[in-house]
């Protein structure tokens, strides 16, 4: 079964998605960073830590975003360029952390 989602709708369905990862437990605030967790993925305090989804650093703006997440919301909301995913997630993410981020240090 298809469903036509009106672009306007499919972005405020995709922040209300987003904005469901963001409670007390799953932000912290480091040194110089933003990291939000994913709760349902334990942390093995490495590099490339799978339970960690966003990553913003202050000094230059840039947000890691999770690679193997990030494929999977992108074919969730029918996403086909990385592009796209990438502009979505980031305006959501100065939106609630009142930052900027820099797509040119990705």
């Amino acid at each position: 079964m298809k469903i036509i989602i009106k672009e306007n709708k499919l972005e405020k369905i995709i922040h209300n998605f987003l904005d469901g990862y963001i409670n007390k437990d799953t932000v912290s605030n480091v040194d110089s960073f933003i990291i939000v967790y994913n709760e349902d993925m334990e942390s093995d305090d490495m590099e490339g830590d799978p339970a960690i989804l966003f990553e913003y650093d202050f000094y230059d703006g840039r947000l890691y975003i999770n690679g193997y997440w990030l494929l999977s919301f992108m074919k969730m909301f029918g996403l086909e360029q990385n592009e796209r995913a990438f502009k979505i997630i980031d305006e959501w993410f100065e939106n609630k952390f009142d930052v900027e981020v820099n797509p040119e240090v990705r």
